[in-house]
């Protein structure tokens, strides 16, 4: 059965159970660990305020589906909010002290606990910088999006360079990796297996070269 609101409910009210909500979920819609991550970004200096947030955006790709979906849900209605500030008084800035302690809660042996006045000041300057750019969140950079085609249409010839090797290796075609026909080893086997084992290895230091 679905609850309902009563006249003598106040948006303060549906307001203290969504922070109520967020404060016993099992694990917080942001992970510990990339909570990590987030708060790394933040205490950056190098880093412009754009370029912190491009890295939480896709750091919180990194979330499981149920927990991103969440996410990104609530940060976008959180964002229609700050719409209306005129008439609310609400800004990224106020919901984020206000809800910033339930998305990153901290956690000490297994256990919720208090946030540091220095550690609650970063968690609401991060979770105002994504209702800001809430719409933003759940999507891929281009760079990253063609980066990883090309990572991955690398593997894919990668791949199957491996298993006509491979095949050549078991069978001794001629053809394969070492093979000399006529010359040589007379029966076409591949003698250095050793050999074609480093030639498999090559494209691999192409990846690394791309990524870093």
């Amino acid at each position: 059965m679905t609850p309902s609101l009563s006249p003598a409910n106040t948006v303060f009210d549906v307001c203290s159970l969504f922070k109520e909500f967020l404060r016993r979920l099992t694990y917080p819609l942001i992970t510990y660990p990339l909570q990590d991550l987030l708060l790394d970004c933040f205490s950056m200096r190098s880093l412009s305020s754009d370029k912190k947030v491009d890295i939480y955006l896709n750091i919180l790709l990194l979330l499981p589906d149920e927990h991103l979906h969440a996410l990104i849900y609530i940060l976008r209605f959180l964002h229609e909010i700050t719409l209306n500030e005129r008439d609310n008084k609400m800004n990224a800035k106020n919901l984020a002290i206000c809800v910033g302690p339930g998305i990153m809660r901290t956690v000490v042996e297994g256990k919720a606990s208090i946030m540091t006045e220095q550690c609650a000041t970063s968690v609401s300057d991060i979770v105002e910088a994504l209702i800001i750019n809430a719409t933003k969140l759940g999507y891929v950079a281009d760079s990253v999006y063609e980066r990883s085609q090309m990572l991955l249409e690398m593997r894919q010839k990668e791949a199957a360079q491996n298993t006509d090797e491979s095949f050549a290796i078991e069978h001794g075609i001629d053809n394969g990796i070492g093979g000399g026909g006529g010359g040589g080893g007379g029966s076409g086997k591949i003698t250095d297996p050793a050999n074609a084992k480093k030639r498999r290895s090559g494209s691999v230091k192409g990846i690394c070269l791309i990524i870093y």
